[in-house]
């Protein structure tokens, strides 16, 4: 579900509890009103001195912590690719407002010119993320315990592993325990502008997946790298962990004019 605040939310969620912090003020020293040095240094200046430390960065942008359930993506000057970070917050936008997928974390607010956008705070999925969610390792290779193993030294007193509790709950078969790793390359390469052969196992596989079918409808839009666990996390959604894509903002588009 699409989720964007009105203006008098945003100054109810935000400038409530941040005592000195504004996205107005933010938005207006990215606009050079405030300072006469580089913008978005000045941004991330402002931000470190009401925020904190940065959360995370990347080639052409950083995110600071706002709440527990919100964060900031902010467009900087790291690499010299301030416009690329502009780019991907309003690519990232544009894809949240077309697809309403539930595999995208929700936006609340952007910037008129896209410098910032405030998310849905996620946290770094994991392998074991996978298991307990797919019922399927990432790389091969369970995290989680794959044998029952004695807890004490009284007989009978076992504890069952997480694969074999998720096999028996959603009944996959043997020839179903593929890695998460290779449906993430088998999408990434059949939904590209070459496109690969379709694999009938594959295939198979992702239809019996609400979360695969939806992760192929998202790759269809041109979202980029969908094969690194890194551009993966955790949101808690009414009280259910769903894995979402990160960074979706970084497409063909802005790879191709940005990055080349």
């Amino acid at each position: 579900m699409r989720i964007i605040i009105k203006e008098e939310q945003k100054n109810r969620l935000f400038e409530a509890y941040m005592e000195g912090f504004s996205l107005e003020n933010l938005s207006m020293i990215g606009h050079g009103q405030f300072s006469g040095e580089d913008n978005s240094k000045a941004q991330v200046k402002y931000c470190e001195e009401y925020l904190g430390r940065m959360q995370d960065y990347g080639s052409s942008r950083c995110t600071f912590t706002l709440n527990d359930n919100m964060i900031l993506k902010l467009a900087y000057n790291g690499n010299g690719l301030w416009d690329a970070g502009i780019a991907q917050n309003k690519a990232e936008y544009d894809l949240y407002m077309k697809v309403d997928s539930p595999l995208l974390p929700r936006i609340f607010y952007h910037d008129e010119d896209f410098q910032f956008i405030v998310c849905e705070s996620v946290l770094p999925a994991t392998e074991t993320d996978f298991e307990k969610y797919l019922g399927m390792p990432f790389y091969g290779v369970y995290r989680q315990h794959t044998m029952k193993q004695p807890l004490t030294n009284k007989p009978g007193d076992k504890e069952v592993g997480f694969d074999k509790y998720f096999k028996k709950l959603k009944g996959y078969k043997e020839e179903d325990e593929i890695p998460v790793i290779e449906l993430l390359c088998y999408i990434q390469s059949r939904y590209s502008e070459r496109g690969s052969t379709p694999n009938k196992i594959y295939e198979r596989i992702i239809r019996k997946s609400w979360w695969l079918k939806e992760l192929v409808e998202l790759r269809k839009t041109g979202v980029g790298d969908i094969t690194s666990i890194d551009n993966y996390g955790i949101v808690n959604r009414d009280g259910k962990p769903i894995i979402v894509l990160l960074d979706s903002g970084f497409n063909k588009d802005v790879y191709y004019k940005y990055y080349l």
